[in-house]
């Protein structure tokens, strides 16, 4: 090999290596943006059972924690968040 394949290999390595970084970050923002998207709509949606019912008598009264709490833990917010770490573990291993 001459000098000049050698040196289009490296480039051609370098710029590989690029846009699988790149995709990652992508796929890193996607994901936080999705999280950012879910923390809004639960709050949205913890806001709007709270002004459905009626303001509770204290905010943190027993029976007000126990809506919180499961309205907070009957809303799955994970499944496309695990989708995107997926991918974002994909690039990573072709990454390496």
């Amino acid at each position: 090999m001459d000098e000049a394949e050698k040196y289009k290999q490296r480039l051609e390595a370098i710029a590989e290596k690029r846009r699988l970084q790149e995709e990652q970050d992508k796929a890193r923002r996607e994901m936080e943006d999705e999280k950012l998207r879910q923390q809004q709509l639960k709050r949205k949606s913890l806001r709007d059972q709270w002004l459905m019912e009626g303001a509770p008598m204290s905010p943190t009264s027993p029976n007000t924690k126990n809506l919180l709490s499961s309205l907070w833990d009957s809303q799955d917010t994970e499944k496309p968040g695990d989708k995107l770490q997926a991918e974002n573990q994909q690039l990573s291993g072709e990454l390496q």
